[in-house]
């Protein structure tokens, strides 16, 4: 048999490469090794059919956009991301790991692999170090920082009997960060008491201090706060992502470990990003600012003082090492603020796709869309940058990017759904939907109204005069028999609580472990495999 086709069917000599929109699989052949069992036809037949195997199809290619870094803004990325993907034509997989801002920009800054980046894009609540910023610059790669989001990181506790805002506790930063250190072991302190004379706990009640165990922005945050606002307590030493913390105190890495232990473990000061917090129901504390007022991250939300500590920014392709948001003065300015920022290359060739590339684009545009953005805010508590910060970041994508893209997926705006141009690929409307989100969407309001009913039922019931007359039998059976009403009631509306919750279509943070209850396929738009 004549040697010009030659055969090593070794996994490693299989390989794809693309030309054009095809893909096609090259295999060497030694004939003499297959002892005669291969024919010249039989060659020509396998490698036709796997050219056509792995040829993909023209006009449903799934456009892939992938991402990591830090968990604080995860929900509000997984939340526009399934948004996008429900209501394009084209069918889209977008992904985005939530495994903390170091990590995210590790695989971002892909040091060890010539600066090729593992992802489409990084995320982070930190930017990224002037050094960092400095080799990318240096080796023709520069990045544009883009900021979305502001949120509030805040202190809970689990002292008890000790209510939310106002009347609640309150610290100085010094005493925070004397908290922190095991300066102060007990919350009868006399300088815990000075600014909470009408506190009462038990007598020698200890504190308990629980903490990160791996690198955070969330520990980068607070321990560059205790240090910047009370530097003779908290030393430079102690101020990083991840920092050597003094013995006694309970690591609790993650938010979910975070909530657990402040709630299970009686007298536990912890930190964690304040939205989190509020939906676990903890109490928070309420700190004193740069003005001398104390506050919850709730009420200076409510007066602008989150956005108020991001009030100027420098533009999205300058060094942003020296941002500084910590402790800014105003009134109602929250002292421990957190950006989160994308980051990208401002020459995104190096993703093969193009119309990845312009997936990227619009994702970006999303998170400054109100239509997307609101969400964020109204779900998860966060805050939204500035105008002129959206301003600069949208000239930056316009002027700044590297892009082989020739198209640019749209968003449908309100009341242009009769122009019969937005059935095209590139748009994405709101008018497609998947029956998982409406059926969430109608859930939602379902359960608001659960909730109502159940505060109104609770509150009747705690008001319902009881009176107990020990000496007379009848008295007690008649207060038992309506202590045993209010309990069915109550138990009934637990049990409808329940079935709707079970309906509701939700994701959880993964770090919790839980299922997610609407699958979405590639290629088949959120509509399972049957397209239905």
């Amino acid at each position: 048999m004549a040697s010009s086709i030659h055969t090593n069917c070794s996994r490693s000599n299989l390989r794809k490469t693309k030309q054009n929109t095809h893909t096609y699989v090259h295999l060497d052949i030694d004939t003499s090794t297959m002892n005669g069992f291969l024919t010249k036809a039989s060659v020509l037949f396998i490698t036709t059919a796997t050219t056509i195997l792995l040829k993909p199809a023209s006009a449903g290619n799934v456009v892939e956009l992938h991402g990591s870094g830090t968990t604080n803004p995860s929900k509000c990325i997984w939340h526009i991301m399934e948004r996008m993907q429900e209501q394009a034509k084209k069918p889209l997989h977008m992904t985005y790991r939530a495994v903390g801002s170091g990590q995210g920009q590790t695989e971002f800054l892909g040091k060890d692999s010539d600066y090729i980046p593992y992802t489409d894009f990084g995320a982070g609540d930190i930017p990224m170090s002037n050094e960092d910023w400095t080799a990318l610059d240096s080796t023709q790669n520069s990045m544009l920082h883009i900021p979305f989001v502001l949120g509030a990181i805040s202190v809970f506790h689990s002292v008890p009997d000790v209510p939310n805002g106002p009347g609640g506790l309150n610290l100085t930063d010094c005493v925070l960060a004397k908290i922190f250190k095991r300066d102060i072991t007990t919350w009868d302190n006399a300088e815990i008491l000075e600014n909470n004379p009408n506190l009462d706990v038990e007598e020698g009640l200890r504190i308990n201090v629980a903490r990160r165990v791996g690198g955070s922005s969330s520990t980068k945050s607070l321990t560059q706060y205790l240090h910047k606002s009370c530097p003779d307590v908290w030393t430079e030493d102690l101020v990083g992502k991840k920092i050597d913390w003094p013995e006694g105190t309970l690591e609790c890495d993650g938010s979910a470990l975070m909530t657990a232990c402040i709630r299970d473990n009686e007298g536990t000061i912890g930190y964690i990003d304040a939205g989190h917090g509020h939906n676990e129901n903890l109490v928070e504390i309420e700190l004193e600012n740069y003005d001398k007022k104390f506050l919850s991250s709730k009420t200076a939300s409510e007066n602008g003082g989150i956005a108020a500590a991001a009030a100027a920014l420098g533009k999205p392709d300058e060094d942003f090492s020296e941002v500084d948001l910590l402790d800014q003065p105003g009134e109602f300015t929250w002292p421990i603020v957190a950006l989160s920022y994308l980051y990208i290359r401002k020459d995104l060739t190096y993703i093969e796709d193009p119309d990845t590339q312009a997936l990227l684009v619009s994702f970006i545009k999303a998170l400054y869309d109100p239509n997307f953005i609101n969400d964020c805010i109204d779900l998860f508590g966060f805050s939204t940058v500035n105008d002129i910060t959206r301003e600069d970041v949208y000239f930056a994508l316009d002027n700044d990017l590297i892009t082989t893209s020739t198209e640019e997926f749209k968003f449908e705006a309100a009341g242009d759904e009769n122009d019969k141009d937005h059935q095209g690929d590139y748009y994405i409307s709101a008018k497609r939907r998947s029956f998982a989100e409406y059926e969430r969407t109608e859930n939602e309001g379902r359960i608001a109204d659960l909730e109502a009913e159940v505060a109104s039922l609770r509150s009747m019931i705690e008001s319902m005069p009881i009176h107990v007359d020990y000496d007379d039998d009848d008295s007690n059976a008649d207060a038992a028999l309506g202590i045993a009403i209010a309990s069915i009631v109550m138990w009934v509306f637990a049990i409808m609580w329940f079935g709707f919750l079970q309906k509701k279509v939700i994701h959880k943070d993964v770090d919790e472990g839980s299922l997610v209850s609407d699958i979405n396929v590639p290629g088949t738009n959120g509509h399972g495999a049957n397209g239905l």
